[in-house]
């Protein structure tokens, strides 16, 4: 029989901070972006990921969705439909592939 605390998690995985279930987490060069909806574009991921303070990245650079061994270029106007656990990179705009 498991407890209502399996059945329904309330803290994260390292059992730390309460997680709200309306919450979209998201990493973008390997730290969590936390969302409140689920639809953003390219732009507006960029600037959360600067707000809530991913290191050494900036507005101007490009941003791709990761999908295994895919990488997916994300323009600025296009509108994305954010999923937990979504892998997003910011890269400079003069990186190497």
């Amino acid at each position: 029989m498991q407890n209502d605390e399996t059945q329904n998690p309330t803290h994260d995985v390292a059992g730390q901070k309460p997680v709200d279930p309306y919450e979209i987490v998201i990493l973008v060069n390997r730290h969590k972006v936390v969302f409140k909806t689920e639809t953003s574009t390219g732009y507006t991921v960029k600037l959360a990921a600067i707000a809530q303070g991913v290191p050494n990245v900036q507005a101007d650079f490009d941003l791709f969705k990761v999908e295994g061994d895919k990488q997916t270029l994300i323009e600025n106007q296009e509108p994305l439909h954010l999923h937990s656990k979504d892998v997003f990179l910011m890269l400079t705009p003069d990186h190497s592939s």
